[in-house]
């Protein structure tokens, strides 16, 4: 179980947004970025976006 809960807490939530993200030109950084912050809240995504 505590395997699992790490796998869901960096790998299965930021893979999507890497998947989403594939042709946008961002940076790995940015992506990963993104993947960490942007399914907590809307608002983090788009300041990741920004900065």
């Amino acid at each position: 179980m505590v395997v699992y809960g790490l796998i869901s807490l960096t790998v299965i939530r930021i893979l999507p947004v890497a998947l989403a993200t594939a042709g946008t030109g961002l940076r790995a950084v940015s992506i990963a970025y993104i993947g960490w912050f942007g399914p907590r809240r809307l608002a983090s995504l788009v300041f990741g976006l920004l900065g």
